[in-house]
This record gives structure tokens, C-alpha cells and sequence, in this order.
């Protein structure tokens, strides 16, 4: 329904193992991953080898902030 939110992070250069545990080191039970080669965004979780995933329409951020720079390819931790 829209109602659960929290702050997350990007961490770009992460395989999908590193994002598992990075995820796990931080108490999330998963992941998001987006590829932006792949058009997909999707779910990992950190304790298995379940991944949903689909197509994503990702619009334009503008990055803020220190160290914020281009987007690319990454995975890391955000609260599922």
C-alpha cells in the first residue's frame, strides 16, 4: 500500500554475492539490485538464492550530497 518507507543506499561495483552480505552485515533480509544494462530491477534476498525480478523504468535522479556522482550499475542495502 505505499505506507512503509526508510532510507537506503546505493552501492555501485557489488556482485550479487557481496550484496548479500553486506545486506546480511546490516540486518536486511534482502537486497534491491538494478542493472541498468539488463533494464531490470530486482529483489535479493540475503539468506538464500531467491531473486525476483522485473523490467524497470527508472526516471532520473538528481545525485546531491558528497561523493554523489553518476549513476551506473549496483547492488546494496535497502529494507524489503
Amino acid at each position: 500500500d505505499g505506507s512503509w518507507a526508510e532510507p537506503g543506499h546505493l552501492v555501485a561495483g557489488l556482485d550479487r554475492d557481496g550484496a548479500r552480505a553486506l545486506g546480511r552485515a546490516f540486518g536486511q533480509v534482502a537486497v534491491f539490485e538494478w542493472s541498468q544494462a539488463a533494464g531490470v530491477l530486482a529483489v535479493v534476498a540475503c539468506d538464500g538464492a531467491r531473486v525476483v525480478g522485473r523490467p524497470a523504468r527508472v526516471a532520473p535522479v538528481q545525485a546531491t550530497g558528497a561523493g554523489a556522482g553518476p549513476p551506473g550499475e549496483g547492488a546494496g542495502p535497502s529494507g524489503c
